[in-house]
């Protein structure tokens, strides 16, 4: 089987199979990764979809430690129109899965709505709390019609698993020469250290890795 576009990191079930979903939030089901079986789209437990995978991009699937598996997905936001038509923005969203991938709870936003958020990589703490470092994206035209850009990072979490979310305070992005000079930053990975601290990745445009620690 050809490998489906946007097919993420796989997480291992109970039964000893390999469990994933593609870009359609299609599932598919596989014997140590040799062939992959379409298992058909992630429904609720009435059999339905709660999304629209005309704007959906999965991102991430973690094994949490009641589990409950959790995935982070991308949803377009619709815009004012009488169509409900969808405008590309997109928002962080959150649902799990207690029996196996079989089944999915009803997606909760883990970003603000109508906010160019691009959340990353799902990971639970020793403390069970549940992260996921995001990155928003701004352009703005300028006068002379050429789009400045900026991105920066922050952190989502829960503390009860995934029914709500908060943002961190702070901010994260490369500031030079007493603030001068800002520079972007983008794709954040966070992993929680030996010592219990956060450390965040993050690439930037002066052709290294940002870092950060909490």
């Amino acid at each position: 089987m050809t490998v489906p576009h946007a097919f993420i990191a796989p997480v291992r079930l109970r039964d000893g199979k390999l469990f994933s979903v593609d870009s359609s939030m299609n599932t598919f089901f596989s014997d140590e990764g040799r062939v992959w079986d379409a298992g058909g789209p992630i429904v609720d437990a009435e059999g339905s979809r709660n999304y629209d995978p005309a704007g959906t991009t999965p991102h991430n699937l973690c094994r949490l430690h009641s589990g409950a598996i959790g995935l982070v997905y991308w949803q377009q936001s619709a815009d004012d129109a009488d169509d409900g038509s969808l405008n590309g923005v997109n928002q962080g969203m959150f649902c799990k899965s207690t029996d196996e991938a079989q089944t999915w709870s009803a997606p909760v936003p883990i970003s603000p709505a109508r906010t160019p958020s691009y959340p990353t990589f799902l990971i639970q703490l020793q403390s069970g709390r549940l992260i996921v470092p995001n990155e928003y994206a701004f352009q703005q035209a300028s006068a002379s019609d050429i789009r400045s850009e900026m991105s920066l990072c922050s952190c989502l979490y829960s503390d009860d698993e995934g029914n709500e979310w908060r943002e961190s305070p702070d901010s994260m992005f490369v500031r030079e020469d007493e603030g001068a000079s800002l520079h972007f930053v983008e794709t954040p990975t966070v992993a929680e250290t030996a010592d219990g601290r956060l450390l965040c990745f993050m690439r930037c445009e002066m052709q290294r890795l940002a870092q950060a620690y909490r």
